[in-house]
């Protein structure tokens, strides 16, 4: 079997080539190979692009590749594994698992590195929509993603530089993405090809600025969110993931996640970082333990890391408070003796 990349702009388009928006597909293929399949990249206009794919990966781990600022709206009707995004600050990577039937949104506003870990014969069938930041503020829908944080109900993963939000395929999304599909494998009317993108587009953000309320957990579901809670807090240091916690506490990994949001109004992960970093600078304030213990201790397993995160927490570095906690004690005892 062998792997294809076809491009070409619309015959709309101002574009004289229909270069890629974000991560080149012949980038893609290089860094995660592919055994098969094929890729059409459209150009539809200066700052947007349409890349349809039906592809077999090669190996199980890709290596990174480079995106430049956008909005990207992946659909995946077929998928596995999971891809991983590199923070610009060197925080731990994010990582965002893929599903079929799902639309992840990736808002990238300085760009991304990132890579793939696709198990080798897995298929992978979508489509990606890349938006150049400069065509999102002429729409007037940069606004909408500027403001999201990680409180968003289809938040994923986020750094300062990130944003990534999942969500199941809409019915009405889904269709338009099935024939957008269609037409661009069959070479069909570029003005529809190009309504039928902006069309997904425009649901896609409605979907983001105006999300569906989380609905209140029954009584039953409630009482498990707050053992949830209590879990996470009674073993800060534990690596969870939410199959693992869900399993535990007798949910869904759905139902979990959205009665977490619903009951503390943060998500899972969210919480667990504050749990952890609120225990670590009481424990630098009113205990002996050094820094490396300390992190340690409330599951952070690179001091390094574990720095920074507190810093953009509480922006002060927690070596600073265990050097104001250690003056501190000094001034006392010296206050003890000279009382004597």
């Amino acid at each position: 079997m062998t792997f294809h990349i076809q491009r070409r702009t619309l015959i709309q388009s101002e574009l004289e080539s229909a270069a890629s928006i974000g991560v080149d597909p012949a980038d893609v293929a290089s860094a995660q190979p592919v055994s098969g399949g094929l890729c059409k990249v459209f150009g539809i206009h200066a700052g947007l692009n349409l890349t349809v794919f039906d592809v077999i990966a090669g190996t199980a781990l890709g290596e990174p590749v480079r995106s430049a600022p956008c909005l990207a709206i992946d659909i995946l009707f077929n998928a596995t594994g999971r891809g991983w995004i590199s923070p610009p600050d060197g925080g731990e990577d994010l990582s965002i698992p893929y599903r079929r039937g799902m639309m992840y949104l990736t808002f990238a506003p300085q760009g991304a590195t990132g890579r793939y870990d696709v198990p080798a014969g897995a298929r992978f069938h979508g489509i990606d929509i890349r938006i150049g930041l400069d065509f999102l503020e002429r729409l007037g829908w940069l606004g909408a993603f500027a403001v999201l944080t990680r409180g968003h109900p289809h938040h994923v993963a986020s750094c300062g530089a990130c944003w990534i939000g999942a969500l199941s395929l809409p019915e009405r999304i889904a269709g338009q993405a099935k024939s957008l599909l269609d037409s661009s494998l069959l070479n069909e009317n570029d003005l529809a090809m190009e309504a039928r993108c902006l069309d997904i587009i425009d649901a896609a953000i409605a979907c983001v600025s105006s999300p569906a309320p989380l609905p209140a957990p029954t009584n039953r579901d409630r009482r498990r969110i707050e053992a949830a809670r209590d879990i996470l807090l009674d073993e800060l240091s534990r690596t969870w993931t939410i199959a693992e916690l869900a399993r535990r506490c007798g949910l869904s990994e759905k139902r979990l996640k959205a009665g977490f949001q619903k009951e503390f109004g943060k998500p899972v992960y969210r919480y667990l970082q504050l749990a952890r970093l609120t225990e670590a600078r009481r424990m630098l304030a009113e205990t002996d333990r050094n820094v490396t213990e300390i992190s340690l201790e409330v599951g952070y397993t690179s001091t390094s890391h574990f720095a920074r995160v507190f810093l953009r927490e509480f922006g002060v570095l927690p070596s600073a408070i265990k050097s104001e906690t250690r003056n501190s004690s000094k001034t006392r005892r010296h206050l003890i003796q000279t009382a004597w």
